[in-house]
């Protein structure tokens, strides 16, 4: 089968074809230069249709001539097409045929692979299998017969330690939101998106306890306002107050100075 090859006696090369070239075309030349620029006027139509009429089948005549060499120079080529296509055909079935069975065997061994692949990752993954799915960190590169199964498993091995290994940094932040930022990583497998969603609820949490402060001092402010409005009430209440006392006549004068100067009414009986 390795010496089998096609091989072609005797192919000359095809000669120019011959015929009245020149004097065709000198001739049409001469014939059909009246016709450069010609006008035709209504009482002439009758010519004007005879004569496009007997281009036209000038025309004709020309072309068919061409078909009809063409056809006769291609009948050994389509011979030979022909049976080049029988010949084709012949190789294309055993082809197919191989083609199948090795995309069936090439199948298999994916298969074999794949669940090669799947026990390694059972062997492997723990409890972090619903974190982790085989679907999600799964590489269809996996499946190439150049890509060893030991470099697929240390693959494996790292996403997993990685996974650990993240969840540990997460927990060491020792912070409040830790079950947040887990779900984060869960979600993204990023330590980076995690580290930015700490820093957002960071944020979230120091907005919130200044808003609750400003609220605090808000409300202090306004009590001590109304404290200080009391107290000027209280301040500016007056009170009936009843006391006895013993005072000489200049100090009862004098006295009684004092409570008007300050506007107070009283009630006495020695004043």
């Amino acid at each position: 089968m390795n010496n089998t090859e096609l091989k072609i006696t005797d192919l000359q090369e095809l000669k120019p074809i011959i015929f009245n070239y020149d004097e065709l075309k000198s001739e049409l030349a001469l014939e059909l230069k009246k016709y450069d620029g010609l006008v035709f006027e209504e009482k002439d139509l009758k010519e004007a249709k005879e004569t496009r009429a007997n281009l036209n089948r000038l025309k004709k005549q020309v072309n068919d001539k061409k078909i009809e060499v063409k056809k006769e120079f291609s009948k050994p080529y389509i011979d030979f097409e022909n049976k080049i296509k029988e010949i084709i055909e012949m190789i294309d079935k055993p082809c197919i045929a191989i083609d199948t069975q090795i995309k069936n065997y090439e199948q298999k061994q994916k298969e074999l692979k794949r669940n090669e692949i799947t026990k390694i990752y059972e062997s492997n993954i723990g409890n972090l299998k619903e974190i982790l799915t085989l679907q999600r960190i799964w590489n269809d590169k996996w499946l190439n017969a150049t890509y060893a199964i030991r470099d697929i498993e240390l693959e494996i091995l790292g996403l997993i330690n990685k996974v650990k290994t993240d969840f540990k940094v997460i927990e060491n932040m020792k912070t409040e939101f830790e079950i947040q930022l887990k779900d984060k990583y869960i979600s993204t497998l990023d330590l980076t998106s995690v580290m930015q969603e700490k820093t957002r609820l960071e944020n979230i949490k120091k907005n919130e306890e200044e808003r609750k402060e400003q609220k605090e001092i808000q409300a202090k402010v306004q009590e001590a306002k109304q404290e200080n409005a009391f107290d000027t009430i209280l301040k500016n209440t007056k009170k009936k107050v009843i006391i006895s006392i013993e005072l000489t006549e200049s100090q009862i004068q004098q006295l009684k100075q004092w409570f008007i100067n300050n506007n107070i009414s009283y009630e006495s009986e020695e004043m």
